[in-house]
């Protein structure tokens, strides 16, 4: 149980809490990480490590060459320290709290309670509620110029992109794509009341985020899981359930409709125009063209005040040509591992569905932003590892083997 606690307390702090607190140089977000470490090499005696991470271990030392070859090395260690390591300690303490705590729905409810948190805090700030502001003032998440620019000449704030609970509305919107997709789990409980409330919330707060990719596929994939959810069904239910979901459905898509129709938005402004992504694609790319051999993500911010907004392009300009494809095969190998296992497997359990596309959910949005893999993201790290882990733990915990056969436990 003290596991699970501590790991609740982690798992917040890292995901929100990333800006130091008071005179202090370091964040909540760091010396947590340093605790859990300590603390999985209690639990487990053993360095953890993976093939996926063997292979990710692999494009962060090209990062690293690429850093010290282009006169960025100290900058590369911040990202070492405060991206990496903490992603690296994520994994590990989900991997034993999944493995030795049968803990996968501690990771579920988490998402969905932070996610609910951020909804509403996101929701506030549209709104202009006093407390929506004052709670991520006290922890030092300093909100970026954009929204304080909106709040300051008393701007119709859905024409902005919303922070929340987070530094900027990019982040904001990863999280709540994530929360949002996991909520979808709650469809298999039968108070199916809860799951619709925590699901709409959530999807309300990623459209207040009003960032695109974030909220569309927040959208995309939660009516897939929930859909999936209903065709595993007995078929007399259903059927049923099939015919309440697509009424719901309808209601739900007029609802959102009606507000970007009806309201002067960030979304309905931008609409599908890609606000200058395809020309800093294309200066990814002749950069890349550039130096194939190493890259130099830092330089090319330098020299071009441009980010990526594509794991590809980030991983090729981080990582150069060799690191870059150890990124990219990484995630190959992730991706084809959640089809095979999707393919073979012989029970259906929704909770690591859910798990799997929220995966691929994340993955999605990190080919229209630039937080990914590349920048060692932790929320995809700990998705991937909770599907990874949870996949084999949900057989050993849920099913028994006796001889040959898998037998269900009650």
């Amino acid at each position: 149980m003290w596991f699970k606690i501590l790991y609740s307390i982690f798992l917040f702090c890292v995901i929100f809490l990333t800006a130091p607190l008071g005179t202090s140089s370091l964040s909540p977000r760091q010396i947590v990480s340093v605790i859990m470490l300590a603390v999985c090499f209690f639990y487990d005696k053993k360095l953890y490590g993976d093939k996926y991470w063997r292979v990710y271990l692999v494009f962060i030392a090209f990062f690293g060459l690429s850093s010290l070859a282009t006169s960025y090395f100290n900058v590369y260690l911040l990202r070492l320290i405060g991206d990496f390591f903490v992603a690296f300690v994520a994994c590990w303490a989900s991997k034993l709290l999944i493995e030795k705590n049968n803990g996968l729905h501690i990771v579920i409810t988490c998402f969905i309670i932070f996610g609910l948190i951020d909804s509403i805090i996101t929701i506030g700030q549209v709104m202009r509620w006093p407390f929506a502001d004052l709670i991520p003032a006290y922890f030092n998440l300093n909100l970026y110029d954009s929204y304080n620019q909106g709040v300051e000449i008393n701007a119709n704030l859905m024409e902005y992109a919303i922070p929340g609970f987070f530094r900027n509305a990019v982040d904001n919107g990863h999280f709540l794509l994530t929360a949002t997709v996991v909520s979808t789990a709650l469809f298999e409980k039968k108070n199916k009341l809860v799951a619709i409330i925590c699901t709409t919330t959530l999807l309300t707060g990623s459209f207040m985020v009003q960032q695109r990719s974030g909220f569309y596929l927040a959208v995309l994939f939660s009516v897939y899981s929930i859909w999936k959810n209903i065709i595993e069904r007995q078929k007399t239910e259903k059927y049923i359930l099939a015919f309440v979901f697509i009424i719901g459905a309808g209601l739900l898509f007029t609802y959102f409709n009606s507000i970007i129709s009806s309201t002067e938005s960030r979304v309905s402004q931008l609409s599908l125009d890609s606000t200058g992504r395809d020309l800093i694609w294309k200066i990814c790319i002749e950069y890349i063209g550039n130096h194939p051999l190493l890259g130099g993500f830092f330089s090319f911010i330098n020299e071009n005040h441009i980010y990526p907004h594509n794991v590809v392009l980030s991983a090729f300009i981080s990582g150069g040509i060799i690191g870059g494809s150890f990124l990219i095969i990484m995630i190959y190998m992730q991706i084809t591992s959640i089809i095979k296992d999707d393919r073979k497997k012989k029970t259906f359990d929704f909770k690591i569905f859910v798990v799997s596309i929220s995966y691929l959910a994340v993955v999605c949005d990190s080919f229209f932003h630039n937080i990914s893999f590349a920048n060692g993201d932790v929320i995809i790290w700990v998705i991937w590892t909770s599907y990874y882990y949870g996949k084999t733990s949900v057989v050993n915990y849920k099913y028994g083997v006796e001889g040959n056969k898998l037998v269900l436990h009650v």
